[in-house]
């Protein structure tokens, strides 16, 4: 039974990974004291390290990679995590203009003024004042998913605006501004200027939704060309405060313990139990809702037969089939009671590395879960009223 259970686990944990994140996609993973060096001239940004997005109702950047896919739709393109420094990259979602055949939508899916749309920003150190080139390396598939805006400390000067690449079909490097003259972008046009050295916040705008960023460099030198910057990324690059932004997901409250009984009470028919228990995310490792926490719910007959044990699994927010949703307090375990009467049960929670997939090892010492752990309760089932084809009317297939 617990091998089975495992399977059934694993497979709900790779259903849910393959659905949309939705608005935790789009929320920030860096922490709020991540702060990109400049070193040697050079300020390297992981694009999906931002520690605030704003204005995001219409679009918004997701992040994306090959182990969670925002899953929003329309979007076109397959996700592009191979060649991504660090297997992660954001995308401006929805994508409902992937061609020039496609309406254009000013304000939904364009926009030619900086700072109205989907602004991402990042906390950036630099030790000289003056000019900064902006190169950003980014993944086109058609015409209208290859430009951007950049702006400094609140500000969206002229020089910023309308980066463009006509690159197509990988990660390239560009810098470009796009002009009324030349469409195509006019290189090494794309830059901000520092009044002061210091902390200072660098801001990204969309323009065309379905862009696709990786990685942002600011440059002094203007000669300076990021040819092989991932290979030799250790020793040139702009480092992080910290080794790596880890994956910081946000917090909520833990439930309070409550249980909510559903269904039709009544013989055959579908009962679930609905805990309010500790809070969990989808993406958690330590510990992981779907392998390190074991929920086992004890139903009994008042006659005191049958008896059974039911593995119960995480539910998010109990809505997500809906919602979306990846994270949230909600535990749940189902019976389709084969007697009427009153039938008795009693949860227990505990949690340990892999406890929910086998027994736990010698070094895992299982730990109860509050405040699910030895919650009980009662209900009362009534006979089935179904007739005819029903299944619930004619019991347990044989």
């Amino acid at each position: 039974m617990k091998t089975l259970m495992g399977i059934l686990m694993a497979v709900a944990a790779l259903a849910a990974g393959a659905t949309a994140v939705a608005a935790d996609s789009a929320a920030p993973i860096a922490p709020p004291d991540l702060v990109f060096d400049e070193v040697n001239g050079i300020v390297a940004v992981e694009a999906e390290h931002f520690f605030r997005q704003t204005l995001a109702d219409r679009r918004a950047w997701h992040i994306t990679s090959a182990k969670s896919a925002p899953g929003i739709r329309p979007d076109a393109d397959p996700v592009h995590g191979a060649g991504a420094s660090g297997g992660a990259y954001i995308e401006a979602l929805p994508d409902t203009r992937v061609t020039h055949d496609d309406k254009l939508l000013k304000g939904e899916n364009f926009t030619d003024e900086p700072g109205t749309m989907a602004v991402l920003e990042y906390a950036i150190a630099l030790k000289e004042a003056g000019r900064y080139f902006v190169w950003a390396r980014t993944w086109s598939s058609g015409t209208e998913d290859n430009g951007l805006h950049f702006g400094l400390n609140g500000q969206w000067p002229e020089s910023g605006r309308r980066w463009q690449t006509v690159q197509k079909g990988g990660w390239h490097w560009d810098c470009k501004q796009r002009t009324a003259d030349v469409h195509t972008g006019v290189p090494m046009q794309v830059w901000l200027d520092l009044e002061k050295p210091g902390k200072h916040t660098l801001m990204l705008s969309m323009r065309e939704d379905g862009a696709e960023v990786d990685q942002i460099i600011l440059a002094k030198d203007a000669n300076w060309r990021p040819a092989g910057f991932e290979e030799t990324a250790a020793a040139t690059r702009a480092t992080p405060a910290k080794p790596a932004a880890p994956l910081v997901l946000p917090r909520q409250a833990d439930g309070d313990g409550s249980v909510v009984v559903s269904g039709e009470l009544k013989q055959w028919h579908k009962v679930t139990l609905t805990l309010d228990g500790p809070y969990a995310h989808e993406r958690d490792t330590q510990p992981n809702p779907f392998t390190d926490v074991r929920l086992n719910v004890t139903f009994t007959h008042e006659s005191g037969a049958p008896r059974y044990v039911v593995p119960g699994y995480f539910a998010a927010d109990g809505n997500a089939a809906e919602s979306g949703a990846v994270s949230g307090t909600k535990w749940r375990a189902h019976l389709s009671p084969d007697k009427a009467g009153r039938w008795t049960w009693e949860a227990q929670m505990s949690r340990g590395k892999h406890l929910a997939v086998g027994p736990a090892g010698d070094d895992v010492l299982p730990m109860v879960v509050a405040p699910v752990n030895a919650k009980s309760g009662e209900f009362t089932v009534a006979a089935s009223d179904k007739t005819g084809r029903d299944f619930r009317a004619q019991g347990r297939l044989h």
